[in-house]
């Protein structure tokens, strides 16, 4: 009754509403306004947050990822402990002031390499043996170090979480957002 009587013009929202019309632009203007925010909006935040994170909180993002890898996706590597060595040796001098903490070889998800939150960069067995010289192999790590530096993964692993959050917020549903 006290709405009513104090309108200031603005209509009611039961006029809003039963306006097929405003229902319809409303709509495609939350839709174009949440599409935009999860396309641009959160990765742009997601990288700000990751490039402000500190170093102790990346260490203990990055703490227990080889293992978790380990438990599910990956092997212990069958290259020679010399083959190791050499290539250890062949990566050493790139590794001055990188944010690389260890090289490490595993097997079994095919020719690939990660970079992992806590610098540790794992090679797999096929890539190895897929690189047909060493200058392929230096290529890869600095690949590896370039997604250190701008923490991909972390900025990954937060850009996913928000866009769940923001779509949960949208669906007013975690399963739903989840999905998505």
């Amino acid at each position: 009754a006290y709405l009513a009587s104090h309108r200031l013009g603005i209509p009611s929202l039961h006029l809003l509403e039963s306006h097929l019309g405003l229902v319809a632009v409303a709509t495609i203007f939350t839709i174009v306004f949440v599409a935009l925010f999860v396309w641009k909006g959160v990765p742009n935040i997601s990288e700000a947050i990751a490039m402000q994170l500190p170093e102790e909180i990346i260490a203990e993002a990055g703490e227990g990822s080889l293992e978790v890898l380990d438990a599910f996706w990956l092997e212990p590597s069958k290259l020679s402990e010399q083959k190791k060595i050499d290539l250890n040796d062949l990566f050493s001098p790139y590794l001055i002031d990188s944010d690389v903490s260890e090289i490490a070889f595993r097997r079994g998800i095919g020719p690939n390499a990660l970079a992992l939150p806590d610098g540790m960069v794992v090679f797999t067995d096929e890539l190895v043996l897929l690189a047909e010289n060493d200058n392929e192999l230096i290529a890869i790590l600095f690949h590896e170090i370039g997604h250190l530096q701008r923490r991909h993964f972390l900025r990954r692993v937060m850009q996913d979480s928000l866009a769940t959050v923001v779509l949960a917020m949208v669906f007013g549903d975690i399963e739903i957002a989840s999905m998505v």
